[in-house]
């Protein structure tokens, strides 16, 4: 089997997740997900239905002796034949008790995500364990790109927050590309960065229905943080413009803060960047209209002048 469409690819998802189909089915599966980021986010998705799934009826244990009353119910009705039948009460009432503990717990797994509130520990938890996975699996970024105008644009209508169109990487740290992920009740972005000594990511996702943990005013950031240590690894966590972030690494603390102190840093920069080249534009094109003689040499200044740096309060 190849040339797999994406609706054969998500039919076939859970069958691949429990291990079946024939080895080249199976490859068949393997590199279209490695091919296609949309289809990779939904076997992770459909992974994370499974384990919640699994945790949501990990407790729940039928009684002792019930198969072999259920077969032998099963068995008297068969000898009975038509005629002498007994309707099967017994198992009618145990498949139905059966029924409504499943439905029970699917029905929680698939209400809309925006009905569930995410509690701040799993805010602490889960981006840990997913940077972790990522790592340990060796996948591939779904982008590879230091831009992050082009990041923002791939991940447009992916996420329900988006990303910021500009988040420039701090000094010392290079941005390397983005992942779509699915965690959390919603798909969200993972930015991925670089230094010397590591990597780091980036979640980017709406703040709708989240509680984050208390946060502790840090200055060099503007902003308030949390800080917290998972599975030898640390997560700063913060709101900014109607978005949360978390940053996620098993690099030192300090490190970390060193990043996030350097992305305000970066962002105050932007806009002064940003002014210095409408600057240059406005004084050329101006002093080109005075040598036509379509405008007062004088206006180049004037004009430059009231472009002004503009402070970010928030990334947008």
């Amino acid at each position: 089997m190849s040339g797999l469409t994406c609706a054969e690819v998500r039919a076939r998802l859970f069958d691949y997740l429990d291990g079946l189909g024939e080895a080249g089915d199976r490859a068949a599966m393997g590199a279209h997900l490695d091919a296609c980021p949309d289809c990779a986010a939904e076997l992770r998705a459909s992974e994370g239905m499974e384990r919640r799934m699994r945790q949501a009826l990990a407790g729940d244990r039928a009684p002792d002796g019930l198969w072999d009353r259920v077969m032998a119910d099963i068995d008297a009705d068969a000898a009975a034949g038509p005629r002498g039948r007994r309707f099967g009460w017994p198992v009618l009432a145990t498949a139905a008790a059966a029924f409504a503990v499943l439905l029970i717990a699917v029905v929680g797994l698939v209400l809309p995500p925006e009905r569930r509130t995410v509690p701040a520990a799993a805010l602490v938890v889960e981006p840990v364990n997913d940077f972790i996975t990522y790592r340990l699996s060796g996948r591939p970024l779904d982008v590879e790109s230091a831009d992050p105008a082009k990041l923002a644009r791939w991940f447009t209508g992916k996420t329900e927050s988006g990303v910021p169109r500009r988040i420039p990487a701090p000094r010392g740290f290079r941005l390397v590309g983005s992942r779509l992920c699915y965690f959390l009740n919603r798909r969200l972005a993972a930015l991925m960065y670089r230094t010397d000594a590591g990597l780091l990511s980036l979640y980017v996702m709406s703040d709708h229905d989240i509680v984050l943990p208390e946060a502790r005013p840090d200055p060099a950031a503007g902003r308030a943080l949390s800080s917290h240590r998972v599975n030898d690894h640390t997560s700063l966590i913060w709101r900014d413009g109607g978005r949360v972030y978390v940053l996620v690494s098993d690099l030192p603390e300090a490190e970390m803060r060193r990043f996030v102190h350097g992305l305000r840093a970066a962002l105050r920069r932007a806009p002064a960047a940003y002014a210095r080249v409408m600057t240059t534009m406005v004084t050329s094109i101006a002093g080109v209209s005075a040598r036509a003689g379509m405008t007062s040499p004088a206006k180049p200044k004037q004009a430059a002048a009231k472009i002004q740096p503009i402070t970010p309060l928030a990334m947008k």
